[in-house]
């Protein structure tokens, strides 16, 4: 048993080398163990593996507890390891849902803007928490529903003007339907564009 930064290895006699972060009192070199401390010990062993490939993951990023799962699944964890691990990594509080939840919907928002409905299930398909999901989005629709809808529509609408008027305004009724917005939300985008264009405000 060799002491170490941060715990102690532990080379067995078939030559298996475990580290753990605690030992009992009464284990020293030349300890013979038995096979319940043995087991105890493998078990350690592989909870510090996976803590430490989620503390690089995160060292790179930020991850739901979801996408950790995924992560440590791939590397052949045992579930019953992953899920003590992922314990100990939620009681650290190193997995802030709600603050990767609103940096998602910020980049969703920004670099491609969606309604609310496809943003709502792309959050969820991370495995977010879903009441954290459906708090912040509805906070998020509350403020800039409209504007982001008419951001786009607007954008949209010039390019749909080759056709006719009123093929225009269906196929941007479907556009935005498709995009995620609510209808009253999208029927409020084609009137104001309508209203502008026969206004000559529509720039």
């Amino acid at each position: 048993m060799i002491r170490i930064k941060d715990g102690y290895k532990i080379v067995l006699e078939d030559g298996q080398t475990l580290r753990v972060n605690t030992v009992e009192q009464h284990w020293q070199p030349g300890f013979n163990l038995n096979s319940t401390e043995l087991i105890q010990l493998q078990r350690l062993d592989q909870i510090g593996k996976a803590l430490r490939r989620i503390y690089y993951l995160l060292s790179l990023k930020d991850y739901t507890l979801e996408e950790l799962q995924t992560k440590l699944k791939q590397k052949s964890f045992d579930p019953a390891v992953i899920t003590e691990s992922l314990h100990i990594i939620k009681s650290q509080g190193l997995i802030d849902e709600r603050n990767i939840a609103e940096g998602l919907l910020d980049k969703y928002t920004a670099h491609k803007p969606e309604g609310w409905r496809r943003i709502k299930a792309r959050l969820n398909i991370k495995g977010i928490n879903k009441d954290i999901v459906a708090e912040i989005v509805d906070q998020a629709k509350q403020r800039n529903e409209f504007s982001l809808a008419w951001k786009i529509g607007k954008k949209k609408y010039a390019k749909l003007l080759k056709q006719s008027k009123p093929r225009a305004e269906y196929s941007l009724y479907n556009y935005l339907i498709r995009k995620g917005f609510d209808i009253d939300t999208v029927n409020r985008v084609i009137n104001k564009l309508t209203d502008d264009e026969l206004n000559g405000t529509l720039e």
